[in-house]
């Protein structure tokens, strides 16, 4: 299928820019880039029902335990397991929860656990239903707390986008969704007129886009046009490798504010696997956005949404994530064509 050329074809391009540039050691990038994304597609286009099932259900559940961890760290009833989320040394403030440190449970980064938390919830709530409504509320309280306390604003952004959008599609009638809409834009108007609840928006926009994570992420922006106008054709295409980073951040193609991340994983993709893999990774992304039922479709615009603050795809979890996505697309293909040879064949 094309999907899994696709995979294919991105696995290919990974190496083969780090190999031409020398940017890192290959091995390394395979094992921890491509063979997990590639293991991942396989293993999960592979998938019956019943299994897929199993699948989303413990992501869930993986991340129902991450939250409960998070919570007994703020409770300071167990230590960090992997120690406190710093950076540079420093620790990584909430700013949700002014003076408290973030959590980040056993995934490294609290990112990653507000990544995980929102892909969960997407999933818990807009799927078929499993459980009793008391349990599902119960589990979603404790995902929120999680959320909450690893103080990720990008998360809560992607999952109020899904959740708006989870809305919108669940409305077929067409004069119910433009009231839908409507009755948003009244309440967002209210919120804005009411002198209390607009001070505290704008204290809190202040506050947001005075930051250094705000600005630093808005930067990303620029340096796509000064990798394109500025870089040689071969590496514009392909990219400059896995581990070029360093490299392009001492040469100011890259943010100049001293913090060498770049935040956003398609600016990310495009400086190591260059055009065509940002157009693979994009074409992914479509696949998986148009071929998944509501659920995992909510799931993959989470994801997708983190792209544009995080480089989600350097972390192991969020490449298995997003590649076993890409993977059930493949099972719920062939479950179709199955269905469709039964029924040819009665």
């Amino acid at each position: 299928m094309a999907v899994v050329a696709l995979v294919i074809v991105y696995g290919v391009l990974q190496l083969s820019a780090t190999v031409l540039e020398n940017s890192a050691n290959v091995f390394v990038v395979a094992a921890r880039f491509t063979l997990p994304a590639v293991l991942a597609v396989f293993a999960a286009a592979r998938l019956d029902s019943a299994a897929r099932c199993f699948l989303l259900d413990a992501i869930v559940s993986l991340a129902v335990l991450q939250s409960v961890i998070g919570v007994l760290e703020f409770l300071n009833l167990t230590a960090p397991i992997f120690g406190t989320a710093t950076v540079y040394d420093t620790a990584l403030m909430n700013p949700l929860l002014p003076g408290v440190v973030r959590v980040q449970a056993m995934l490294g980064h609290p990112i990653v656990l507000g990544l995980l938390i929102v892909f969960a919830l997407v999933l818990l709530l807009n799927r078929a239903p499993r459980m009793r409504s008391w349990q599902t509320a119960g589990l979603s309280a404790v995902l929120l707390a999680g959320l909450f306390l690893c103080g990720s604003r990008s998360s809560w952004l992607a999952l109020a986008i899904c959740c708006v959008l989870a809305l919108f599609w669940a409305v077929k009638n067409l004069i119910v969704r433009t009231f839908a809409i409507l009755g948003l834009l009244i309440g967002l108007f209210a919120a804005l007129t009411s002198s209390r609840a607009s001070s505290i928006l704008v204290e809190q926009l202040d506050l947001f886009t005075d930051s250094g994570s705000f600005t630093h992420r808005m930067e990303s922006f620029g340096s796509f046009f000064a990798i394109l106008s500025q870089h040689a054709i071969r590496p514009a295409l392909i990219g400059s490798g896995v581990g070029s980073e360093p490299r392009l951040f001492a040469a100011g193609l890259l943010q100049q504010d001293g913090f060498l991340i770049i935040d956003n994983q398609l600016l990310t993709t495009m400086v190591t696997i260059g055009l065509f893999g940002l157009l693979v990774l994009l074409s992914l992304v479509a696949f998986a956005v148009f071929g998944l039922p509501p659920a995992e479709r909510l799931a993959c615009i989470a994801m997708l949404i983190m792209f544009f603050t995080f480089d989600a795809l350097r972390w192991t979890g969020p490449i298995v994530l997003f590649f076993a996505l890409v993977g059930l697309v493949v099972s719920y293909s062939r479950e179709k064509e199955r269905a469709k040879r039964t029924l040819a064949s009665v």
